[in-house]
């Protein structure tokens, strides 16, 4: 008897071999994986207690997980399966973990041995670069560099000089940074976020000088020779200070330092105010009186005697004859006077003349 086989069946028979044959073949790798994991599950059964002690990290800790969790107590069993991680701080990240001087990757998984693990991890900041090309100035121009270089892009953490210059015609009045007022040029170290700026830039105020006239000296200001009653903010100008009769200019204050004149000074959007040392001149009572055998006598309100005086102060005018003379008469200022004579003393040393006669 002849047998016939389709050749349809030939191959479906061929297909359920070879899908029999996959399926031994993965029993049999199932069968292995079971077998190394209960050599496992024997060891965290048999192994020893393992201390996971580690030093502290400032920036960064490490995690270990096992069968039943997160493990709390810093100590596992030897042969039990954990993952190592390694939890950072906000801004820092990752760079490197060794463990027993091997590099791997986080979260790494390891079968603990009979000690712990050398596990060794470098923790650095962020880099986080931030745009600075959005901070700019209305009529002004806005830089920031680092070192010589000019950078419209930083990181966090770099040093940079910040300058604000204002457009020809205008005048940087303040500038905030943050929320803070500054004077710039300035360093600043750049933050995480991309900084705040806000520049108060305006044309020049034409200021008009009307305090110059003072009673005892004139405020002179000067642009080069040229004496000027009004100038634009900002501008350079000499400041001299010419004292009027019977005055002398020391020199004006400048914080708590005597400054001579002429001074030089970038003109605010005011009229400068200014503490003047002023002096006045004191007068030689005696350098116009004339008189013999006698002394001429000058008192003050104090009735104490006095050789100079201020123009406006009031003295008392005394003459001493000398032995064997008496007072025949008094001149002041070409009038006979009677002593003790009163008077006011005037922009000038007043004309005295004694006449004095001997006794016989």
């Amino acid at each position: 008897m002849c047998l016939f086989v389709n050749r349809k069946d030939k191959m479906k028979k061929i297909e359920i071999f070879t899908a029999v044959l996959s399926l031994l073949l993965l029993v049999s790798v199932f069968s292995s994986c079971s077998k190394e994991a209960g050599d496992v599950r024997s060891e965290i059964k048999n192994g020893k207690t393992v201390k996971l002690s580690y030093e502290y990290m400032e920036n960064a800790y490490l995690t270990f997980k096992g069968d039943k969790g997160y493990i709390t107590k810093r100590e596992a069993k030897e042969g039990e399966l954990l993952i190592l991680d390694v939890v950072v701080k906000e801004g820092f990240e990752v760079r490197e973990v060794k463990v027993n001087n091997q590099n791997v990757e986080i979260p790494y998984q390891f079968v603990l041995g009979q000690e712990a693990p050398k596990i060794d991890v470098v923790v650095k900041e962020k880099v986080i670069s931030v745009d600075l090309s959005r901070l700019i100035a209305e009529n002004g121009v806005v830089t920031f560099k680092k070192g010589d270089e000019v950078v419209t892009k930083a990181n966090k953490g770099d040093k940079l000089m910040l300058s604000v210059v204002a457009n020809e015609g205008f005048i940087l009045r303040k500038l905030k940074f943050n929320g803070e007022f500054i004077d710039v040029p300035k360093e600043i170290v750049l933050g995480a976020q991309e900084p705040s700026l806000d520049a108060y830039i305006s044309k020049p105020t034409l200021v008009k000088f009307k305090y110059t006239d003072m009673p005892s000296c004139e405020v002179i200001y000067k642009r080069g020779d040229e004496i000027v009653t009004e100038a634009t903010e900002g501008e350079e100008l000499i400041v001299d200070i010419k004292a009027k009769k019977h005055y002398f200019v020391r020199g004006i204050m400048v914080g708590s330092e005597l400054v001579k004149l002429p001074y030089k000074i970038i003109l605010g959007s005011e009229e400068p105010i200014f503490s003047i040392v002023v002096e006045e001149v004191k007068l030689l009572l005696s350098e116009k009186v004339n008189s013999q055998n006698a002394r001429v006598i000058f008192k003050d309100s104090s009735a104490s005697p006095v050789y100079f005086a201020k123009v406006g102060e009031t003295l008392m005018l005394e003459v001493i004859p000398d032995d064997d003379y008496v007072v025949e008469s008094v001149t002041f200022e070409g009038e006979f006077v009677t002593l003790p004579y009163q008077f006011s003393l005037g922009e000038e040393a007043p004309n005295i003349k004694v006449v004095m006669k001997k006794i016989s």
